[in-house]
């Protein structure tokens, strides 16, 4: 005759059977059994529910053979907070990042932010929502992602305006200059400073000097980079920011600049006011090849003189 075996770890038990079965142990020591041999995984994890002995728990989310979805109920029934700081650390993603996000210790989690794990960081950051912290890892994170998380979090501006002078790295400050774009056109000294850093060495910045022009307001700078600028990108953003309308009709009339920026610019004036200034300047119309030939038929309309 063969031995007993319990409901929970035969394998012909369904998984509800089994579940049911580890509901109704009391010891402990059955309990571990079950978490560890039980033959449906839900049954394993209402086991480890269950258990009280946090050393156990310890070593089976630190158990790389177990499933992950084992190992991740183990730490969510630890309440150590030292055992959760030593297994956030560590490279198995599922365990650290279910342990950093169950610590509550402020202390604890300064230390977490030493993690090789992006999240772990982040999550760090987060929970303890300190400034200083913050502007300190907006420098100094590994990841851009979290420099940039960290940057948003910063209430002092001014001390974001130093960050963006500082930043060497052209996708960290595209990104900082996105968020900050309002604040950068209101500050125009700033602004100026901001360019001519990177007018400098712009060819290390080629996504982040068109939006510090888009912020730009000096129209004699702009209509400069607007006609000579390197890429469409920079001459695109100085020509948008150009309200004086002669400007513009001067820009359009340039055989040098693309047939996409002359097309964006004809469309920021009324037609008729862009046929007034044409007509006082007595210049001649051309047939703009950016026009469609819908275009073209109304520009005719609109130089009739019946019009």
């Amino acid at each position: 005759m063969g031995l007993f075996t319990p409901k929970w770890k035969d394998s012909r038990s369904g998984k509800d059977e089994a579940v049911n079965a580890v509901y109704r142990i009391k010891d402990q020591d059955t309990l571990k059994k079950a978490a560890l041999t039980a033959s449906w995984r839900q049954a394993k994890i209402t086991a480890i529910n269950r258990i009280t002995d946090e050393n156990f728990l310890y070593d089976l989310a630190k158990a790389k053979e177990e499933h992950f979805e084992i190992k991740k109920a183990a730490v969510n029934a630890i309440s150590s907070q030292k055992m959760l700081l030593e297994l956030s650390m560590l490279n198995d993603e599922t365990v650290a990042v279910a342990a950093i996000e169950k610590i509550t210790d402020r202390d604890l989690l300064k230390k977490a932010l030493t993690s090789s794990n992006v999240y772990v960081r982040h999550c760090a950051l987060e929970r303890i929502g300190d400034q200083e912290l913050f502007k300190k890892y907006a420098v100094s994170d590994p990841d851009e992602n979290n420099r940039i998380y960290a940057f948003d979090r910063i209430i002092d501006e001014e001390h974001k305006k130093e960050l963006m002078l500082k930043e060497n790295k052209d996708a960290v400050l595209w990104q900082m200059l996105r968020r900050s774009m309002p604040c950068i056109a209101e500050d125009q000294k700033f602004c100026r400073a901001l360019f001519d850093k990177i007018s400098q060495t712009k060819e290390s910045f080629l996504e982040s000097y068109p939006l510090v022009i888009h912020c730009l307001k000096d129209e004699e700078i702009l209509f400069k980079l607007a006609l000579n600028g390197k890429t469409y990108a920079v001459r695109h953003a100085a020509a948008r920011g150009i309200e004086n309308e002669e400007k513009i009709a001067e820009l359009i009339m340039k055989a040098d600049i693309e047939m996409a920026v002359k097309q964006d610019l004809y469309f920021t004036m009324k037609h008729r006011e862009l046929v007034d200034i044409k007509m006082r300047k007595e210049i001649e119309y051309r047939d703009y090849r950016f026009w469609s030939e819908q275009d073209k038929r109304f520009a005719d309309r609109m130089s009739d003189d019946s019009y």
